[in-house]
């Protein structure tokens, strides 16, 4: 039996090192959308193999499990291998699935491809579960405490290996597994068993070594349309997600905002990329601030311009997402007194401190701001970081921070973020320094797209103070446009005139649009009297003159030609030229010209006026639009506001922390009106930014499919058994029992990982303490329960009270309870962590095995089929966790979990009192 606890344990942590590094190579090759698929794709799996075992009646059989036990282990850890390396080979383009069709035939034979593993995998576990349903106990807490071990392994070899490196170690412990089953088998099977894991072994050091260099043969291609698709780059591996380095080439500065017209200029950098998207730029020379003019220009700085006008100076900045350094650099060009930057993913840490510290010429560890202590890089999430400090900050900067990757659990496909919810602007608020800024660089989006995020920002700060008694809550309020960003600045004190007028200068000394929400002034100014406001006419200038209708005028000398069309688009609108000497531009233009060709030119320069003048029109139009919006929602009354927030063409409802999806904009009425615009692309912002919600299309296909595909090989089992004349009693009963615990150990443990990453830190940390610690003590639970010597109605009772009564005090603990311990230092917060999932962790491992333990004793051909509900309904439990938290919020969710568990476990009460009863002989043993 040690051999087979052995094999168990070691399937089992493999099964769960490959499920989490899948989502990891899925969020690189494809979308963040589709990386929760592997969570329902392992568990459907696991439920395909447990029908098959059912329909073929392994939980009847007596003969000797360990040679099926072990070829089946070594194929699934041979397969893994395999398969991996045809998945990242599947061409498969997710975000046009809709235009070209031939991809939804690449993405079935991609989901085929995966799901044999865990096909394989499955078998493995439910034959060993089958076939010694009378060890239950200990075998199930083998499983789990295996599971709990490759969790936490996981973090390490994702960081260590890579996601393809960490697939190639989960397949050879599988093989390992099989090793071990071979131990109760003849010495021909041992010998080939080991020689497999030899093999195995081999293989996997091979493969892992030097991984991250380009070129190197684990490397997962991105998918098309991501930033980097184009590059091989040099790849640093970290758990939550990989950073691609590309060459050093001369590039426009790019950042989490927009660069103003002065001091615009290129500069010697590295493209910088996570999971292949979300590129920023790592600097060359970045140590010397003086030589990076553009520093001062940029729309995502404005906090630093309002600052500046009330005479401050050296403002503390926290800086909350690192990258490849931009915003530290931008708060040191600024004379920024301190400089706190907060980094979630240690890899990006790592780029900028370690392996191209010598590029950024020590920016971050040998420049006089890194000497003198003005600059100070954390790993931590920054709200953790924030909530755990009493520091405060003249201002707290986020540009364009987001991850676009999942947890590592994969169960996510809308990015859910602590940092944009009314918790977390009430966290900021009250770290702020007397007058400082809150400082969201966001896209805000222009025609033809309707605002989404800076919008819901506003909101969000709206509620947020007006929840904190701050009076009349829109004078702390601005929001800066620039082009496609926008600054949403929320202020400790209301905003002042010289505050507003040298952020308006400010935008026309830069060119930007300017104050799309002004908290001092009316919103109606006609913008078009300016006509440079804003660098939207230099741009539409040229777009007109790039034309293929343009004309001449498309080869006469640009810059004269441009001049031209802005002084008869001042005409028209009735606004000076800006004191141009036009005779002087027309003769520079017109020179080479013949005489008779001047009218000609001069009518078409009037054409690319007209036309300049109806695209201009449409801007301004719009972004007068967009700053009535933000007038209705901040200045508004409570019920025009209301009127506004329903009837806008997306929801721009206050995110929470309880629900903290902010990047969740659509309402699932509109869904299917949408489908014909899901792949008419507009651009780069598709991919960020939708029309139509890929996301919620996979999530709600992924559910149908989850239930046929789960009723499927569900009913076939039974059908099976009924032709074969086999008594299966309490098929009901069954169902609902184990259909209840599946589901709602999934909520369970998705809401506490989503619970518990403020506590710990980082998502990271929290998916590996919850996960590790859940299946851990549920393990420990499974052992105890073996202790049980009836079960008895009584008992069921019983168990399922403790499961309540716990489940209600671990949720008020993580609510109320730990966070007032955020200062303790991160061992002993992951320890009161654990101590509080340990009794919720024990009571919740004593139902599954304690069912089973029923199960075998009065149905025993049920056996596979309760584990393949369990599993099945895992799946649906994994997928519905996100629509009801959307709906509902992470801790209803729970009363949720809860009130499954209570229906659960009364269907198999009831039923065990029929079985139970006098009259009710069970049916015979297995053994």
């Amino acid at each position: 039996m040690p051999a087979l606890y052995c094999g168990l344990f070691l399937v089992a942590g493999s099964v769960l090192v490959l499920e989490i590094a899948l989502t990891r190579v899925l969020a690189i090759m494809m979308w963040h959308h589709f990386t929760y698929l592997v969570v329902s794709i392992a568990l459907l799996g696991f439920g395909a193999a447990g029908s098959a075992l059912t329909a073929m009646r392994f939980g009847l059989r007596q003969d000797s499990p360990a040679g099926p036990l072990t070829v089946l282990s070594i194929l699934y850890g041979f397969v893994t291998m395999a398969t991996i390396w045809l998945v990242v080979r599947v061409p498969v383009d997710t975000m046009a699935l809709w235009s070209h069709p031939e991809n939804l035939f690449w993405l079935g034979l991609l989901y085929a491809l995966l799901t044999v593993p865990f096909v394989l995998a499955g078998a493995v576990v439910g034959l060993a579960l089958s076939r010694f349903a009378e060890n239950v106990n200990r075998l199930y807490f083998a499983d789990l405490v295996g599971s709990a071990i490759g969790g936490a392994a996981s973090i390490w070899l994702l960081t260590v290996f890579g996601s393809m490196g960490t697939v190639m170690v989960a397949g050879a412990l599988g093989v390992a597994g099989g090793a071990a089953f071979s131990l109760t088998g003849s010495q021909r099977l041992r010998v080939g068993a080991f020689a497999a894991t030899l093999l195995a072994v081999l293989t996997c050091a091979g493969l892992t070594r030097n991984a991250g260099e380009p070129g190197h043969p684990l490397a997962v291609p991105f998918a098309p349309g991501k930033e980097l698709a184009f590059l091989d780059p040099t790849r640093l591996f970290g758990p939550t997600a990989e950073v691609e380095i590309g060459p050093d080439i001369e590039s426009l500065p790019f950042l989490g905002g927009d660069l103003g017209a002065q001091d615009a200029r290129s500069a010697m950098a590295r493209t910088v990329g996570q999971d292949g998207s979300a590129p920023t730029l790592l600097f060359k020379g970045a140590a010397s601030i003086e030589s990076f003019p553009f520093l001062n220009d940029t729309q995502a700085g404005t906090a630093y311009v309002a600052h500046a006008a009330r005479g401050a100076t050296g403002p503390e900045v926290l800086v909350i997402g690192v990258g490849g350094g931009i915003d530290i650099m931008i708060a040191l060009a600024h004379e920024a007194s301190k400089v706190t930057a907060a980094e979630i993913n240690p890899a990006m840490v790592e780029m900028v401190q370690e392996r191209y510290d010598d590029y950024l010429d020590g920016l971050f560890t040998r420049s006089e701001a890194a000497r003198s202590g003005r600059i100070e890089l954390l790993v931590e999430e920054g709200r953790s970081f924030v909530r755990g400090t009493d520091r405060r900050f003249d201002i707290i900067q986020m540009s364009g921070v987001d991850s676009f990757t999942a947890l590592s659990t994969g169960a996510y496909t809308l990015s859910e973020s602590y940092l944009y919810t009314t918790q977390a602007v009430q966290d900021f608020y009250t770290h702020l320094a007397d007058g400082g800024y809150i400082n969201y660089s966001r896209f805000v989006l222009n025609h033809p797209r309707k605002p989404r995020e800076t919008l819901r920002l506003a909101n969000i700060a709206r509620q947020a103070l007006e929840e904190l008694g701050v009076e009349d809550p829109a004078s702390h309020i601005l929001v800066f446009q620039g082009n496609q960003w926008a600054s949403t600045m929320i202020k400790r004190g209301p905003f002042t005139e010289p505050e507003v007028q040298a952020l308006r200068d400010f935008a026309v000394r830069q060119e930007f649009w300017g104050l799309a929400f002004d908290p001092l002034h009316d919103p109606q100014e006609n913008l078009l009297l300016n006509p440079r406001q804003g660098f939207f006419l230099r741009r539409t200038i040229d777009f007109v003159l790039d034309q293929e209708d343009a004309g001449l005028v498309r080869e006469l000398p640009r810059e004269p030609t441009a001049r031209l069309v802005e002084a008869a688009y001042a005409e028209r609108i009735g606004a000076t030229a800006n004191d141009v000497d036009l005779e002087a531009v027309w003769r520079t233009t017109l020179a080479g010209l013949p005489p008779d060709r001047h009218d000609t030119v001069r009518e078409e320069i009037e054409q690319a006026a007209s036309r300049t003048v109806f695209i201009a029109e449409r801007k301004v139009g719009d972004f007068q639009r967009k700053r009535k919006d933000f007038q209705r929602l901040l200045r508004g009354g409570a019920a025009e506001r209301e009127d506004f927030v329903a009837g806008y063409e997306y929801d721009i409802t206050p995110a929470t922390d309880n629900a903290p999806f902010f990047f969740n904009y659509y309402r699932y009425a509109d869904l299917w009106g949408g489908i014909g615009e899901a792949d008419q692309s507009r651009g780069a912002w598709d991919k960020y930014h939708p029309d139509f919600p890929v996301g919620h299309l996979v999530l709600l296909v992924s559910m149908v499919q989850t239930v046929l595909l789960g009723a499927l090989l569900i009913l076939l089992p039974l059908r099976s058994l009924e032709r074969a004349g086999v008594a299966a009693s309490g098929r009901g009963s069954v169902f609902l029992y184990f259909a209840a615990l599946g589901a709602g150990f999934m909520l369970i443990e998705i809401v506490l990982m989503q619970k518990m990453v403020l506590f710990l830190g980082h998502p990271t940390y929290s998916v590996t303490v919850v996960l590790s610690a859940l299946l851990a003590f549920a393990g420990i639970g499974s052992f105890l329960a073996d202790r049980i010597r009836e079960l008895t109605p009584r008992v069921l009772a019983l168990l399922l009270l403790a499961i309540l009564v716990v489940l209600g005090g671990v949720t008020a603990a993580v609510t109320f309870v730990l966070p007032g311990f955020l200062h303790w230092p991160f061992a002993a917060r992951a320890t009161s962590a654990v101590a509080v999932l340990a009794p919720l962790g024990i009571v919740l491992g004593m139902a599954f095995p304690s069912g089973i333990r029923i199960v075998q004793r009065y149905s025993p051909a049920l056996v596979p089929w309760a584990w393949a509900i369990n599993g099945f309904l895992s799946v649906f439990g994994s997928v519905a966790c996100i629509l009801l938290s959307m709906v509902l919020g992470f801790s209803n969710v729970l009363f949720v979990a809860g009130l499954l568990y209570a229906v659960g476990f009364g269907a198999l009460f009831t039923r065990l009192r029929l079985w139970a009863a006098p009259d009710s002989a069970p049916a015979p043993s297995a053994r």
